[in-house]
Order: structure tokens, then C-alpha cells, then sequence
């Protein structure tokens, strides 16, 4: 017999610990041993990867209660430091998505000590920065905690410290999410103001009070509610209105489509790819619109502005390419010069990445656990891990 068959430290099966390293693995999911992983690279993991969907091996239920651990751990251990790093990925756009940022800060919000709630609440802003990001840390906190002083007053904060036309941009854009609604979170925060039109967005918020000197976004707005359709594209045109501030019936008309196109915002744009094809606004036959179309997708200004992650651009490119919606039913032909559009912006994506400068060696996992979807997208674990080595090969010298 050969003792090396069943003792040897270089090639070991994987369902075994490697012999002399038993203390630095343990069992995973797959019934496999892996390196221990360190609570605070297990925090990154989660801010940026999130638990969405789960994985192969675990459930969606299990990863995310296994990851709050593990972040209540390290609030435990540092809250301060959980909180600068919550910020420094959720501002950077390092995550594809904000959610876990804003789970993670919601966390040390109500189960940090008082330092680590204070400094929470100072980074509210950068970490939630619209409405909708609001929202979900409203109801995150609603779930873990008491509404005390210090949450009353980061929220009312958050109406206060922005300039009024882009707080009248928010409320309008993005009125309610979570069943939590600005109404809600105005009541709860009693925020005090005294500037007029301030105080008058406020007033239209809890009230429905149109006041004199309220910002024109919102009466514009409510203007838009009774517009019929000819009308309403005169409103977006006249006032830059977005989807979201535009009556449900009027959206699948191309002159509306077509007026919200102008001034659409990158990432907005990006996800309504389809929506524009399928009423043939975007097409082959109309080269002046795919132009302008595809000048937007690939600008790289607004790429780094909007912070677009590469993965969100790949999502994107897959769905456009497969002609259909990942969970809606509606169909679209795809244009070859947008998806040429979306291959160009994911690789200028990869510009905005900062490089570690240390020597580094990629390996991807080929095993069947890699078919498996990422993020609850249209990604599989394989697609994704071959674009971050992309990124990564690309950006980094050594």
C-alpha cells in the first residue's frame, strides 16, 4: 500500500481538513472544508454580495440570519469601524445594491452602544441618499428599536439638511416604499423649519396644502395627476418629470416615452431598455434615438456620477440580449448597437475602480454550484465571477 493515499498534506480531498491546518478550516455548507473566514471580511462579503436569493448550498433565511450575527458581532467588537466601512462601500459604490449597507446601518443604529448610534445617524445621509433608501432604514429601525430621540432627530435631518428643490425632487420621485411614507416619517420626526417653502414641502406632505412658494416640482406635479397625455409630455419637457411623477396610463405612449428619454438618468435608462424597445421607440428603424440612447449609456461622466457598478451594467446587458424581462412577461428585440452600448460601458465601469497594488491571483470556481443565480438576477455565480476577474485583471498592475 502507498500511505500518502490516505496522508497527504499537498492533496487532500476536499471533504477533509487539510492535515496540520485542522484548526485554521471548518465544514462549510457543501459538506466541503474551507479556510475559516474572518468576521470582518465576512462583514465586507455581506455589504458587498448581500444574502438576496442565497446560494447553492444555503437559503436565503439562513445566510441573512448567519450574516446579522456576524455583523452584531462586530458592532460588538467595533462599532465605529462597522459604521466607516457601511459608508465607505455603500458612497464608493462598491455593492452592486445599497440594501445590505442600509440593513448593516440599521443594525448598528439600534443595537450599537451610544457612540456607534451617534455616528450612525451622522452617515445617514451618505449611505441613504433618496427617499426610497429612507424608507428601508425606517422600517429596518421600526423592526429592531424604539423610535427615541436620536432616530427622530437623524430622520428630521434628513429633510432638513438638503437644499429644498432637491428634497421636492425626492418627495415627488419616490412618495412611499416599505408602507412607509414621507407622511409617516415627517409625524414621527417632527423636524422644524424656518424657511418658508421649507415648511411649504412640508405642509404638502402631511397635509396636502399647496402653499404659496412651494417648489415648482411639486406643483408641477400635482398638475401632472389630471394631464392628459399631450399635456403631460409638454410637463416632462418643460420640467424634467420622471417616470415616477407621470399617471400610470401615459407611460406606454411613445410621445411620453419619447419625452422622458430626453433627461432620463443613466441608471434609470439602463433599466428601461426594454420597456423602450417594446414599443418600439427603440429600434433598428429609428437610428437617431438608438444614437442618443447609446452616446447616454457609454458617457463615462455620468457612469462615475451615478456610481454604476459593472455588475449592474452586465445585469442589464444579459436581460437586453435574452429579449425578455427576468421576472416580467413582456418581450422586446433587442438592438445590436445598444448591446454593443452596454459591453462598452461595463468595460469604462472598470476605470472607477481604485487598485490594491498588491500581487494578486484569481481563481474561479468551475463546479456545478456556479450555474447558480447571484444577487436573485438573471446572473449566474460563474457570469459574475469571470466579470470581477475582468475588473480586476484590468485594473490591477501586478
Amino acid at each position: 500500500m502507498t500511505y500518502s493515499q490516505h496522508f497527504n498534506p499537498r492533496k487532500t480531498n476536499q471533504k477533509r481538513p487539510i492535515p496540520g491546518r485542522e484548526k485554521e478550516m471548518e465544514k462549510g455548507a457543501g459538506s466541503g472544508y474551507l479556510f475559516t473566514v474572518e468576521s470582518w471580511d465576512q462583514l465586507d462579503r455581506f455589504l458587498i454580495l448581500g444574502a438576496e436569493g442565497g446560494t447553492y448550498y444555503v437559503g436565503e433565511a439562513k445566510m441573512t440570519r448567519d450574516n446579522a450575527r456576524n455583523v452584531l458581532g462586530c458592532i460588538k467588537e467595533n462599532g465605529i469601524r462597522v459604521v466607516d466601512r457601511i459608508r465607505e462601500i455603500s458612497y464608493k459604490g462598491i455593492a452592486p445594491k445599497n440594501e445590505p449597507a442600509i440593513f448593516a446601518l440599521a443594525l448598528c443604529a439600534s443595537e450599537g452602544d451610544t457612540e456607534t448610534r451617534k455616528q450612525a445617524f451622522k452617515v445617514l445621509p451618505d449611505v441613504c441618499r433618496t427617499s426610497t433608501h429612507l424608507f428601508h432604514f425606517a422600517a429596518y429601525c421600526d423592526a429592531f428599536r424604539g423610535w427615541g430621540r436620536g432616530l427622530r432627530n437623524a430622520i428630521g435631518n434628513w429633510y432638513l439638511d438638503r437644499n429644498v428643490k432637491a428634497l421636492a425632487y425626492q418627495v415627488v420621485k419616490y412618495q412611499s416604499r416599505d408602507g412607509w411614507s414621507h407622511r409617516d416619517l415627517l409625524r414621527l420626526a417632527h423636524p422644524k423649519t424656518n424657511e418658508p417653502d421649507r415648511d411649504a414641502v412640508f405642509r404638502w406632505i402631511t397635509q396636502g396644502e399647496i402653499q404659496e412658494g412651494i417648489p415648482e416640482y411639486i406643483s408641477v406635479f400635482e398638475e401632472a395627476k389630471t394631464a392628459d397625455a399631450r399635456k403631460t409630455v409638454k410637463l416632462i419637457q418643460e420640467h424634467n418629470l420622471t417616470r415616477e411623477m407621470i399617471m400610470t396610463e401615459h407611460l406606454d405612449k411613445v410621445s411620453v416615452q419619447k419625452a422622458l428619454l430626453k433627461r432620463m438618468p443613466i441608471m434609470a435608462l439602463i433599466r428601461n431598455l426594454g420597456n423602450f424597445s417594446k414599443s418600439e421607440l427603440l429600434s433598428d428603424a429609428k437610428p437617431d434615438v438608438v444614437a442618443d440612447v447609446c452616446a447616454k449609456i457609454t458617457d463615462a461622466k455620468k457612469l462615475l456620477e451615478y456610481r454604476i457598478h459593472p455588475l449592474s451594467i452586465l445585469t442589464a446587458l444579459h436581460t437586453y440580449n435574452e429579449g425578455h424581462g427576468f421576472r416580467g412577461r413582456g418581450t422586446w428585440t433587442p438592438v445590436g448597437r445598444v448591446i454593443d452600448a452596454l459591453d462598452e460601458a461595463f468595460y469604462k465601469a472598470f476605470d472607477f475602480v481604485e487598485p490594491t497594488d498588491k500581487a494578486i491571483s484569481l481563481w474561479v470556481d468551475a463546479s456545478g454550484s456556479m450555474t447558480a443565480q447571484i444577487f436573485n438576477s438573471p446572473l449566474s455565480c460563474r457570469q459574475a465571477a469571470i466579470a470581477l476577474a475582468l475588473v480586476t485583471a484590468s485594473t490591477e498592475p501586478r
